[in-house]
């Protein structure tokens, strides 16, 4: 082989920047506190689970913004946010049933 093949094979071997790109960071935590959010919302804990969820988010998206070019998968993220204000929404609902039935009875 002469050395502009051998050349040419070793800039075939550097990786591309496909290979090189990294999830989103927190991306299976904010999707594992929504669902958890969402589960638990009934009993009055999923709330808890979406505003950590969403914190996580916070952090994640601002990693991404710093360099959008190095992460993959920002689009899945919204799933697990979306979960988390849902379950925030439900458990906030359940919460005030729980205490308007406290403070005026059940007639």
């Amino acid at each position: 082989m002469s050395e502009i093949e051998n050349v040419i094979d070793n800039v075939m071997k550097v990786p591309s920047m496909e290979t090189t790109l990294k999830q989103v960071p927190d991306k299976q935590i904010i999707l594992i506190m929504g669902i958890l959010s969402l589960l638990s919302s009934l009993i009055g804990i999923g709330g808890l689970f979406g505003i950590i969820g969403l914190v996580f988010f916070r952090g994640s998206r601002r990693e991404y913004k710093k360099n959008s070019k190095m992460y993959t998968g920002y689009k899945s993220l919204f799933f697990g946010v979306v979960s988390c204000w849902i379950g925030i929404g439900i458990s906030t609902f359940f919460f005030a049933l729980l205490c308007s039935v406290l403070a005026f009875g059940i007639s």
